[in-house]
């Protein structure tokens, strides 16, 4: 090609090897619909090899979520035809180390994405009895949000994620270092 526009003329090819990118996000968000709420807290790396794909990503973090719900229970006293209501508090507090793959649909200021991957959990539980479960494992980790950038270093996120049990849809905001 080279020798039919210019004939006797050398041409050179650069290219560029596209560097790997690490960043930082920091996200706090929740749900509240009355007695049923979700706190959540994120701190996490996000590792990009733009060679693989500029859109998926490597995720390592430290996450907290806190689910309430309240239960309502009746019964009814069919000897002094009385009626019981008993309305009781359950929690479920999650704390974990999660590592998930994430992929961005998009690459505007509203990225969806979806994620999967698996965290070392702790849960507690603190039932409408007075025992509090506590339990300790590998749990598997699914998940879809999406993210809107404000600035290039501040976004809204919504979240909706399943792990140990399936949480309430949280939103909020973020900032990306």
């Amino acid at each position: 090609m080279n020798q039919c526009q210019a004939p006797g003329s050398a041409s050179n090819s650069y290219t560029v090897k596209s560097h790997s990118e690490v960043h930082y996000f920091v996200y706090a968000g929740g749900l509240p619909a009355g007695d049923d709420h979700q706190i959540t807290l994120d701190a996490a790396v996000r590792l990009i090899n733009p060679r693989i794909d500029p859109k998926a990503s490597l995720n390592i973090g430290l996450r907290y979520s806190n689910t309430g719900t309240s239960t309502k229970t009746t019964t009814y006293d069919y000897i002094y035809n009385i009626e019981y209501v008993y309305v009781s508090k359950q929690t479920h507090e999650v704390f974990c180390l999660p590592v998930t793959f994430q992929y961005n649909l998009l690459s505007g200021r509203i990225q969806p994405a979806v994620y999967v991957g698996f965290s070392a959990a702790y849960l507690s539980e603190n039932p409408a009895d007075p025992h509090i479960l506590q339990k300790f494992g590998i749990a598997v980790i699914g998940g879809a949000c999406i993210e809107g950038y404000i600035t290039p270093h501040f976004l809204i996120k919504a979240d909706w994620r399943y792990e140990l049990l399936m949480q309430y849809p949280s939103i909020g905001v973020g900032i990306k270092f």
